[in-house]
C-alpha cells in the first residue's frame, strides 16, 4: 500500500508541474504544449486510478495525510477540464465522472479537518457551474460505510500496482532542439 501512496504523491507533483507549464508552453511552442497537455491527462488519469483503487478496496481510512492532499488537487484538475471548452467532449465527460468519484471520496473523508474546510467550497463551485455530481448522495455514502473495516491483506493492495503498472516517464519527451530548464527556475533541485 505504501507503493500506491508514493505513486500518488509522484503523480500529484507531476500534475502540478505540468499544469504550471501548460500556459507557458501554449504561447511558445505547439509541440511542447500538446506534449504537456497529453502528459497532464495521463498523470491525472493515473492519479484518478489510484484514488479509485483505494475507494474500491475500502482503504481510505488507512491513507496518510499526504495522500488526502491529492484528492482536492485531482478534483480541481477535473473541474478545470470539465469547464474547458477546448477539450474534447469525451474528455470533458470523463472528467464529470471523475468529479463524482472525487466528491464521493471527499465526503467519505469528511472527518479530516482540512477536508471539512474544502468540501463546502467544492460543493459551491460544482453547483455554480452545474457540475454537481449525481452519485454523491447519501445512498452511496452509506454504501461505503456498510463495510468500514479496511482490508489488511498486503497482497490485495500491492498486487494490482505491480502487475498492471504502466511505466510512463520522462523518457517519452519529444526531441526538442533547445530544451532548457527555464521553466524550472523556481525549483532548487536543478542547482543540486
Amino acid at each position: 500500500m505504501e507503493y500506491s501512496f508514493l505513486l500518488a504523491s509522484s503523480y500529484r507533483f507531476e500534475c502540478i508541474l505540468l499544469r504550471l507549464m501548460c500556459p507557458r508552453w501554449q504561447s511558445r511552442d505547439l509541440t511542447r504544449s500538446e506534449w504537456t497537455k497529453c502528459r497532464l491527462r495521463l498523470a491525472v488519469f493515473e492519479l484518478d486510478t489510484i484514488v479509485g483503487r483505494m475507494l474500491a478496496n475500502n482503504a481510505l481510512s488507512e491513507v496518510p495525510l499526504s495522500f488526502t492532499t491529492c484528492i482536492p488537487i485531482l478534483l480541481a484538475l477535473h473541474i478545470e477540464t470539465a469547464l474547458d471548452t477546448a477539450e474534447l467532449d469525451v474528455t470533458r465527460s470523463m472528467s464529470r465522472i471523475s468529479i463524482s468519484q472525487a466528491m464521493l471520496v471527499l465526503k467519505h473523508m469528511a472527518e479530516i479537518p482540512p477536508i471539512q474546510q474544502i468540501l463546502p467550497i467544492f460543493e459551491r463551485v460544482l453547483a455554480r457551474h452545474n457540475l454537481t455530481p449525481c452519485t454523491t448522495d447519501a445512498l452511496n455514502s452509506n454504501a461505503l460505510q456498510r463495510n468500514p473495516e479496511p482490508t489488511t491483506n498486503k497482497e490485495v493492495h500491492d498486487a494490482p500496482w505491480y502487475a498492471g503498472f504502466f511505466a510512463t516517464g520522462w523518457q517519452d519527451l519529444p526531441d526538442f532542439d533547445d530544451f532548457s530548464f527555464d521553466d524550472f527556475t523556481g525549483f532548487e533541485f536543478v542547482d543540486n
